[in-house]
């Protein structure tokens, strides 16, 4: 590979630093949705959206077990997903979903490591069920 020139200066010291929003009704675009295991083995997706404007990315999680498949079927009820596709087995193509435009509810918590938490440090996450169709922007400040 070569030589490469990095001028660390203003860089801070490690720790990612983005703005906190208040909390609202974003828009974005969905980035990515991986499925793969969580931390305790079990099956999920992760979905990374990136919110207009902004340079981190935010995550969310839907578990593929049985008893919490109500957070994934609210999240596609809220994508336009019909109640009948919703009744049985449904074959979900992620690529269909990836870079759709959405409407992301942000909320705005404590950090979840206690020492920053104890010293008032807010974190963005996505309120759970937070992810819909951008058509619903335009009622958003009735939220």
């Amino acid at each position: 590979m070569g030589i490469i020139k990095v001028d660390f200066e203003g860089s801070g010291d490690g720790e990612r630093e983005w703005p906190v929003l208040d909390e609202g009704v974003y828009p974005g675009k969905i980035l990515e949705i991986k499925q793969g295991p969580s931390k305790q083995g079990k099956p999920m997706l992760t979905w990374r959206i990136q919110l207009d404007g902004q340079s981190g990315t935010l995550l969310y999680w839907t578990s593929l077990t049985k008893e919490a498949l109500w957070n994934l079927k609210g999240i596609l009820k809220n994508l336009g997903y019909t109640a009948e596709q919703l009744e049985g087995e449904l074959d979900i193509d992620t690529d269909e979903l990836v870079n759709r435009e959405v409407a992301v509810k942000v909320a705005k918590e404590p950090h979840w490591e206690a020492e920053k938490a104890a010293q008032g440090t807010m974190v963005n996450n996505i309120a759970q069920g937070g992810i819909y169709d951008v058509s619903v922007l335009q009622d958003a400040n009735s939220w």
